[in-house]
């Protein structure tokens, strides 16, 4: 009750970046009515990149609740850092914590410099966090993004490859990526190829109209080879 009481009254005063960062601290406290507390005077404090470092070990809490909160404090830090914190806790041991995540990311402008981080995700154990990581990929215009998932498009989970497929078939896709294409030839599913074929089929230069010729005396399953063939008479 006395710490609850002395978080009350600290909301109510100017404090200092020191005094946030002890009051975001307690986000984590052992008391449900002190974290509560200080849940109430933590949307009160204008978070800047000041409070980053708070925010960031409140974010490595072994609390799912007080990593929670910390994902929502990040998401009203407007900075590169905080948005890269944001995406390295999509790989939240906790599945409220990462529908949290996806909500601040969402309210978010990605750009080029997000790109390392959400790459790193498309390696994640987890499906769902590999399928969040190439939504937002999808996000951000840039060649970077295009063909850090083309390089994930042999994902062993059916979903996230279905969400790479759909990402890219939104890009207008050039000559400059028909070799990244064309190297998922070497999948070992045939739905991999299939989607590769398709994308070839989009670009029309030399170099995809040999992937996909070359790709044509290799393959052994019909419904690619059908495919080839429909984009090779695309691309002609």
């Amino acid at each position: 009750m006395i710490r609850q009481k002395a978080i009350q009254t600290l909301s109510k005063v100017k404090k200092t970046i020191p005094e946030e960062n002890q009051l975001l601290a307690k986000l984590e406290d052992q008391d449900d009515d002190v974290r509560k507390a200080a849940v109430q005077a933590a949307a009160k404090i204008s978070v800047t990149e000041q409070n980053l470092d708070a925010v960031k070990q409140l974010a490595g809490s072994s609390n799912w609740a007080a990593r929670e909160e910390a994902v929502k404090l990040l998401g009203r830090i407007n900075s590169q850092n905080a948005t890269n914190e944001l995406i390295g806790k999509l790989g939240d041991r906790d599945e409220d914590v990462r529908k949290e995540v996806v909500v601040q990311l969402s309210q978010k402008s990605l750009d080029e410099k997000n790109i390392p981080a959400l790459a790193r995700q498309l390696t994640n154990s987890d499906w769902s966090v590999r399928n969040d990581a190439a939504k937002f990929l999808g996000r951000i215009d840039s060649d970077s993004a295009v063909m850090k998932m083309i390089g994930a498009m042999s994902d062993h989970d059916e979903d996230v490859r279905k969400t790479i497929f759909d990402r890219l078939s939104r890009r207008r896709l050039g000559e400059g990526h028909v070799i990244a294409l064309a190297k998922q030839y070497g999948s070992h599913l045939w739905s991999v190829r299939r989607d590769v074929t398709k994308l070839l089929g989009k670009i029309k230069s030399a170099a995809s109209l040999e992937a996909l010729q070359d790709q044509l005396l290799k393959e052994t399953d019909d419904d690619v080879r059908n495919q080839i063939i429909a984009s090779i008479r695309a691309v002609k």
